[in-house]
């Protein structure tokens, strides 16, 4: 076991989300061509959900462990509630969820300023420096990341992408 306090707050999110993404692409239209059923735009968050899945069941097994570990560590119920938010507080893991959470959130109208180019990018490297990437290796993963989702997407999938204040540019 690592010296990271597990905390059962990360698999909640985990299974929530996978569960959200689940129920939003069953939403999405089913991609059918000469009568033969593709993968079309449920096939990815399809993916997305099953890995978010198995993530809240690893990081499950994870806090069980510990759980074990510590059992009689904390005398009365008042102690365990500050014993999790001082955990919460001190984690390194519990402030990157919600710097995770915070950046995705503040994505959508980000990019929406400022072309998806930039935000995702900007967005790549946050995360991958958060993640304790070092810088260079961060900025060369995002910018390839940002243009295999625009040719893949906004080329050959023909999905419009905001461009921002970048269409003012070109």
């Amino acid at each position: 076991m690592d010296e990271r306090k597990a905390s059962l707050s990360l698999p909640v999110i985990l299974a929530a989300l996978s569960v959200w993404v689940l129920y939003m692409a069953a939403q999405l239209p089913e991609f059918i061509q000469r009568g033969q059923r593709l993968p079309g735009p449920r096939y990815f968050p399809t993916i997305l959900s099953v890995f978010l899945l198995i993530a809240a069941g690893v990081e499950l097994a994870r806090y069980l462990r510990y759980r074990r570990s510590v059992s009689g560590e904390y005398g009365g119920a008042l102690d365990r509630v500050r014993e999790r938010l001082s955990m919460l507080r001190s984690s390194w893991g519990a402030r990157s969820v919600g710097v995770i959470l915070g950046t995705s959130v503040a994505l959508v109208p980000v990019t929406q300023l400022i072309g998806f180019p930039l935000a995702g990018t900007a967005y790549g490297v946050l995360l991958m420096m958060r993640l304790k990437a070092r810088w260079y290796s961060a900025v060369v993963v995002s910018v390839v990341v940002v243009i295999v989702i625009t040719v893949v997407f906004g080329r050959l999938f023909r999905v419009p992408l905001p461009l921002g204040v970048i269409r003012y540019l070109l």
